[in-house]
């Protein structure tokens, strides 16, 4: 079941025709890092976590590159990585 857009970007998401799916999750919260590499690549870091990480402490990030490409705009993944931040 879609749910109704919550800010400007879910508007512009949903008048491209897409369904929003899941909750609402905003903030500057949700991603680690987000690079603007160029006008048609970025990279954003996702905090991941393992059941036993503490919430301060993630023990993995996972990085991944996106094209940003076409008219209107469309954003693809291009590659990802994911790495420990720390050494056991």
């Amino acid at each position: 079941m879609s749910r109704p857009a919550q800010g400007k970007e879910d508007t512009q998401v949903r008048d491209q025709g897409w369904d929003l799916i899941g909750p609402y999750q905003g903030g500057w919260d949700l991603l680690s890092r987000v690079l603007l590499q160029s006008a048609t690549q970025l990279t954003a870091e996702y905090a991941r976590y393992a059941k036993s990480d503490a919430l301060c402490c993630p023990s993995r990030v996972t990085q991944v590159t996106f094209e940003i490409a076409g008219d209107p705009p469309v954003v693809r993944a291009k590659s990802a990585s994911t790495s420990p931040t720390r050494t056991p």
